[in-house]
């Protein structure tokens, strides 16, 4: 039984590590294992043709290691900063974390914006941008 689970391990690991194409065995013996993955492969499958692209959320980066460990598992990796309340100093931090593990980030992203109280700090929006860069667009 422990080298089934081992098994059943492994693989997922190889699936999750990007050989997609990979499935977990199923002996034919009609037990839970076997159960399982069946179940398993099929949720692969379907994902793999009804997707494009999978988001996978994890915490934060400088709390917990996860995130460490996922950003090897998939093809890019999106940090998000909250306004206010992100210091310059931890996003840095936490980008230097990520390039440590050799993570391919391929952004951040700024959430949780307050746009009445940016309004204050005098960027109204996209129109703000459009109107000082008009000549830049074609209508």
């Amino acid at each position: 039984m422990l080298s089934r689970i081992e098994t059943i391990n492994r693989t997922t690991a190889q699936i999750m590590a990007g050989d997609l194409g990979r499935r977990i065995v199923v002996e034919g013996s009609g037990d839970e294992f076997d159960a399982l993955a069946t179940n398993l492969n099929a949720m692969l499958a379907l994902l793999r043709e009804q997707y494009d692209e999978v988001v996978v959320d994890s915490p934060p980066v400088l709390l917990v290691s996860d995130p460490k460990a996922t950003s090897e598992l998939v093809d890019a990796t999106i940090l998000l900063v909250r306004w206010q309340e992100t210091s310059a100093d931890k996003t840095q931090n936490a980008l230097a974390e990520l390039d440590a593990v050799n993570a391919k980030v391929a952004g951040a992203v700024l959430s949780q914006v307050d746009m009445q109280r940016q309004e204050q700090y005098g960027y109204a929006g996209v129109g703000s941008y459009y109107k000082n860069y008009r000549k830049y667009y074609v209508d």
